[in-house]
């Protein structure tokens, strides 16, 4: 009964942190979309999961592809690297690797990389002339030291929830 209670509050957190994260983007533009799943409007691709905003920023040709997530501080340093794993994936022991997050957002870049000015014509939004850049974002409510030096190569930004708005205007 705890654990319900607990999994429906980080489930509200979770949502909440979208919700805040399109607040702070549509100070930025109008063309802003929540829980947008490529494969809805491209079914010739397998399914990646769903953009949790997206939005373009039309005077700078960003396409903002941001991916929000309640991170739950850590109580040891085991429970630390566990969470790790989960957000940066992880070498199993036969050799393979296993996703986490970050691989998941970086996957969704891609598509737009490829695919970007198609969706943005679906989703009735400007399409420009010249491809958009992509900007991918990792919005947390609390950053952490591996969050602000992550442990693996990548162009996807962490960015606290109270840094997003600075973080728009600089690109």
């Amino acid at each position: 009964t705890i654990k319900k209670i607990l999994d429906k509050g980080h489930k509200n957190l979770g949502g909440s942190l979208v919700e805040k994260a399109k607040e702070i983007v549509s100070r930025h533009t109008s063309n802003v979309r929540l829980n947008i799943s490529p494969h809805d409007y491209d079914e010739n691709i397998e399914d990646i999961g769903d953009y949790d905003v997206l939005a373009y920023l039309e005077t700078k040709n960003i396409l903002l592809n941001i991916e929000t997530k309640i991170i739950d501080p850590p109580h040891s340093a085991k429970d630390s690297g566990r969470v790790q794993r989960k957000i940066f994936g992880e070498t199993r022991e036969d050799g393979t690797f296993k996703n986490g997050y970050l691989q998941r957002v970086e996957e969704r870049a891609g598509y737009l990389q490829q695919n970007g000015k198609e969706l943005m014509s679906k989703l009735s939004w400007i399409t420009p002339l010249v491809e958009p850049k992509i900007v991918s974002v990792f919005v947390t409510k609390i950053s952490f030291w591996w969050t602000k030096y992550p442990p693996v190569e990548t162009s996807v930004n962490f960015v606290e929830t109270r840094m997003l708005d600075d973080f728009i205007k600089k690109l």
